[in-house]
């Protein structure tokens, strides 16, 4: 975990005056897939929610409650830093019948189906120059503000309840 630590830290940062439109280069490369922006503006990441139901519907979809009363809803979560080129990605599934009370996340896809969906995902990371970090990485220690703190808290989400513990 140290190597990837020193490697994070050893990243340029991005320039403030360059823009990436995150959202239109995941449109783009995950066209026709149905996904929502569920970042936040005061978050340290930009955070996509990717359908990956039967019936294309976001979590923000009128009808997605429906999907959830007949089979698990799940989706692919894709994390960009707004401070360097990195990402992660986890898989969602609320089990049929939780009524949304029930969150399973995963590195790896819940099905077989999903598995071309991480590829695609992992194409697009090396496509836009994007380090993919495993939840392991996540959790090394990099300093922050005079203390050690976790990639997810200092890169991701530094609003985190926990410095060095990760949500997943």
């Amino acid at each position: 975990m140290r190597e990837i630590a020193s490697l994070v830290e050893a990243m340029d940062y991005l320039d403030e005056d360059l823009f990436i439109d995150w959202s239109g280069e995941i449109e783009e490369h995950f066209s026709p897939v149905a996904f929502d922006d569920i970042g936040r503006l005061d978050n340290s990441a930009y955070t996509y929610l990717l359908s990956l139901n039967k019936s294309n519907l976001t979590l923000s979809s009128e009808g997605i409650d429906s999907v959830i009363e007949e089979e698990d809803a799940n989706f692919m979560e894709i994390m960009i830093s707004r401070d360097k080129l990195l990402t992660s990605v986890h898989f969602w599934q609320y089990p049929r019948g939780s009524g949304w009370q029930v969150l399973n996340t995963s590195e790896e896809p819940f099905l077989p189906d999903h598995k071309p969906m991480q590829d695609k995902f992992m194409a697009f990371a090396e496509k836009m120059n994007l380090l993919v970090l495993r939840d392991e990485d996540l959790r090394a220690e990099v300093p922050y503000e005079g203390e050690m703190v976790s990639i997810y808290y200092k890169y991701f989400d530094d609003e985190y309840e926990s410095r060095q513990e990760i949500p997943y």
